[in-house]
């Protein structure tokens, strides 16, 4: 009787479980032995920005007043920003403002950051030869998406949590050291994810996106199908805010700033996305 039950206690873990694991919708990518994870979003519809009239907070700020629809189609997205030793790797070059420093509790898995628009767009060149893939910077639409969770359409003012200290380093554990907000960026993939497995869409640093930015972009329609933001402008899209933002509404999933291309920032990294194919 006893192997009877076990019999089928096997039979059932291979019937629901394995397809379980065997059917993640992810892609595992090396390069120089240092591993991409890329993370599949379903194609989906959602809600984007604000109304002024309405809302009760403060988070409602000019440049993403105008409500929208938008759709996307499919994508992956990697479950990291761009670490330091990815980018190492790639261009053989440490740009970041924070060094390792195991005193700092930083390290090589700390995101890359003070890299312009350009540079990182230089190293997704370089990546793509390397690798014979197509990866890119994400749309400012896919972005947002993906932080809302896709199609789990999370109901969260950060991505994955309403507690901001869940899903980024936000208050420093010390109360010696600033106790506004954290002093430097931290190694990434350490706090909770959202509900697609995405980390650090809020924090550790800001995100350069490909669109251009313009602050009236959403007040120019009221669906959007893949958008790609402006045809041209003289600043690209940032998203999801960084480490060092003392300001919490500021840290909304829905904020969203222009940066020159050109501009280095120790506040902003970025993170790949690829066509699904």
């Amino acid at each position: 009787m006893m192997m009877k039950v076990r019999v089928k206690t096997i039979a059932f873990f291979l019937m629901f479980v394995v397809p379980c694991f065997a059917q993640q919708d992810t892609i595992k990518i090396n390069i120089r032995d240092v591993n991409i994870i890329m993370v599949k979003v379903e194609g989906g519809t959602y809600q984007r920005g604000c109304n002024e009239t309405i809302e009760e907070d403060s988070s409602c700020f000019k440049q993403i007043r105008g409500e929208n629809t938008v759709t996307v189609n499919t994508f992956y997205m990697a479950q990291l920003e761009v670490t330091q030793e990815l980018y190492h790797v790639v261009t053989g070059k440490w740009p970041a403002w924070f060094k390792p420093n195991k005193a700092l509790g930083l390290s090589k898995q700390c995101p890359v950051e003070s890299v312009s628009w350009y540079q990182a767009q230089g190293f997704i060149d370089t990546l793509n030869a390397l690798t014979g893939k197509k990866f890119r910077l994400p749309t400012e639409a896919e972005w947002e998406y993906a932080a809302r969770g896709g199609k789990h359409n999370d109901p969260y003012r950060y991505a994955g949590s309403d507690n901001i200290d869940e899903v980024t380093w936000f208050h420093h554990d010390d109360p010696n050291i600033l106790n506004v907000c954290h002093a430097w960026t931290m190694p990434s993939g350490k706090k909770k994810p959202n509900s697609l497995g995405l980390y650090d869409m809020t924090g550790n640093v800001a995100e350069w996106c490909s669109d251009w930015y313009s602050e009236t972009y959403y007040q120019t329609r009221r669906v959007f199908n893949n958008p790609k933001g402006p045809e041209t402008g003289e600043q690209k899209t940032v998203r999801g805010n960084s480490f060092g933002v003392g300001f919490l509404p500021s840290m909304d999933i829905r904020h969203r700033r222009g940066v020159a291309p050109d501009k280095k920032d120790m506040h902003i990294g970025f993170r790949l996305v690829m066509d699904a194919e």
